[in-house]
Order: C-alpha cells, then sequence, then structure tokens
C-alpha cells in the first residue's frame, strides 16, 4: 500500500471517491491508479475488505445492478467527510508530493539508463571492427546495438509522458486540496453566522414577550427554539458547499449585518461589529434619549453577547 494510507486514511479516500459517484469496487481501484498515473495499484484484496468495514461502520451501502456491487456513501460517511475535512486536504497534498516523488524515481531511474547505454555505445564504437566490409558478426552486433537504441528511446519518451502526467496530476491535487481549504473555511463562518442569527432571533421573541407582561410564553418558545436552533447547527447536511452561502446570509437578517463569504473573516468580523455600534448610537439618538432602565437592559444584553461571543470565537 502507497505510504500516503498509512493509518487507515485509504478509507478516508473510499469515501471521497464515493461522495463524488456511486461506484464499482473495480472501478474504485481503476481511480485510485489513475490518481496515482499507474504509479500504484491497489489490488483487490486491499480494496474490497475495506469497503465491507465501511459498510459494517454504516458509511457506506451497496446495490446489486447486473450482478455486480454498486457502492454509494451514506449520510453518516458524508458527516464522516464533513468532519474530517481536514484531514482530506493534508491527504490530497500528500498524494501530489507521493506522485511527484515517485515521478521523480522515474527520471532518475531514465538518466542512469541513458547514461549507462551511452557508455556501452562508446566501448562498442572503440572495440568495432572498422574495415569496408565488417563482416556478418560484426553487422549483426551493430544491429543489435541500433534495436537496443531504439528500444531504450521508446522507453524514455513513454518515461517523459508519465512524468508529464504525473505533473499534471500534481497540479491537480493541489487545486483539490487549495478548494477543500476554503470550503472548510466558508463552512465554519456559515455555522457561525447562524449562531448568532439564532441567538438574535431567540432574544428578539423573548423580549417581546416579556413586553407584553408574558414572560413565561417567552421563555418557553425562546427555549424550544434554540433547542431546534442549536439541532439545525449539528446537522452536517447544513453546510455543504452549496448551502453554506445561504446560512451565512438569511433573509430575516438585518442588511448591515451581510459579510463578505471571500473576505478576511477578521477583518470581516471588525467591520460587523462597526456598523452593529453605529446602529446602537444611531437608534439612542433618534430616541427620546436613553433612561435608567432601557441602559441597565442594554448593560445586560451586551454582558451576555459578548460572553457568548467570547466562548463561540475562543
Amino acid at each position: 500500500m502507497s505510504g500516503v494510507f498509512a493509518h487507515g486514511r485509504l478509507r478516508l479516500y473510499l469515501l471521497k471517491l464515493l461522495d463524488e459517484s456511486p461506484r464499482h469496487g473495480y472501478e474504485v481501484i481503476r481511480l485510485l491508479e489513475e490518481r496515482f498515473q499507474g504509479l500504484y495499484a491497489p489490488s483487490a484484496g486491499t480494496v474490497y475488505p475495506r469497503l465491507a468495514k465501511l459498510e459494517q461502520e454504516g458509511l457506506v451501502e451497496h446495490s446489486t445492478e447486473g450482478g455486480r456491487k454498486v457502492y454509494r456513501i451514506t449520510e453518516a460517511g458524508r458527516a464522516e467527510l464533513t468532519d474530517r475535512q481536514a484531514d482530506l486536504a493534508e491527504l490530497e497534498l500528500e498524494i501530489s508530493a507521493s506522485v511527484s516523488q515517485l515521478a521523480g524515481a522515474i527520471r532518475a531511474d531514465v538518466r542512469d539508463s541513458a547514461k549507462d547505454l551511452r557508455e556501452e555505445l562508446r566501448n562498442a564504437a572503440r572495440t568495432a571492427r572498422q574495415p569496408e566490409d565488417p563482416g556478418p558478426a560484426g553487422a549483426a552486433a551493430w544491429q543489435r546495438t541500433r534495436e537496443e537504441y531504439a528500444g531504450f528511446k521508446a522507453q524514455a519518451k513513454k518515461a517523459k509522458e508519465q512524468e508529464k502526467a504525473a505533473k499534471e496530476q500534481a497540479k491537480r491535487a493541489k487545486e483539490e486540496a487549495r478548494k477543500a481549504r476554503e470550503q472548510s473555511q466558508a463552512v465554519r463562518q456559515a455555522a457561525q453566522q447562524e449562531a448568532l442569527r439564532i441567538k438574535k432571533r431567540v432574544e428578539q421573541q423573548f423580549r417581546e414577550h416579556v413586553g407584553n407582561g408574558d414572560w413565561p410564553t417567552g421563555l418557553s418558545e425562546g427555549l424550544s427554539e434554540l433547542t431546534k436552533g442549536l439541532a439545525g447547527l449539528a446537522d452536517p447536511s447544513r453546510w455543504t458547499s452549496s448551502s453554506a452561502g445561504t446560512a451565512a446570509a438569511p433573509e430575516d437578517l438585518p442588511s448591515w449585518t451581510r459579510t463578505d463569504p471571500a473576505g478576511d473573516p477578521a477583518r470581516e468580523l471588525d467591520r460587523l461589529l462597526d456598523r452593529f455600534r453605529d446602529q446602537v448610537r444611531d437608534a439612542a439618538r433618534d430616541g427620546k434619549g436613553v433612561t435608567a432602565a432601557q441602559l441597565a437592559e442594554a448593560r445586560a444584553l451586551l454582558g451576555g453577547t459578548g460572553e457568548q461571543l467570547r466562548r463561540l470565537l475562543g
């Protein structure tokens, strides 16, 4: 087995391949060989037992089509991939490095073979007879030399093509790893903003009920809303690349809370805090002044919110 798949990481890459599309077992083997440009080809005895183990763990399932098993990832398998995005990105980088290393070994072998062949040709030229008619034995020797040289050129051409393909594969692997890191960052930011949105909505509902004198209902509904929100945050299917943008900009938040998912998170947070401060100052200035009771309530809200943000970002 390739060194990059040590410590059980082959199972993680099998989940990645099945997340791309349902596949037959032999197709998984072929894809692994393609990813390594033919430099590593896992055996059926390596792949099929691991697919069976993943199925026992509930991470994949299979159906029979045309007498052959078709494996597909389950929701639990996708959750495993989501939890291990960082490991997967690291694995992609190591695969790229491994392919480059194997390609380098091929280049070294080709250079050594070329050096040996040139030396043999020089020796043959020094020792060969040079009459006008070299005779049958000399002609046969030169013919064999030419044939061997032609075979070497063909091997060198094939090795060069393999090296080129390996470089292209390494480039693709680096790009996939970069996209995986960006997706992981976007998912993290989306979850943080969704948590802030849930907190704001719960606090608003609770204040409305308290203002109407019905604080028990406000407390009950607030806890219920908070429970549903936390359950939603724990659902890994929400934080895919297609849904992260929706969670990062919910429709029921005011426009000043919008952020740029592609921007630097720390800078976006600073801008968000600046806009929040401006909103509070405008509300105090446009109102009838700030009473002692309003100040006390604002102090409690800011203190609680600040503590929650500290735990969220700490």
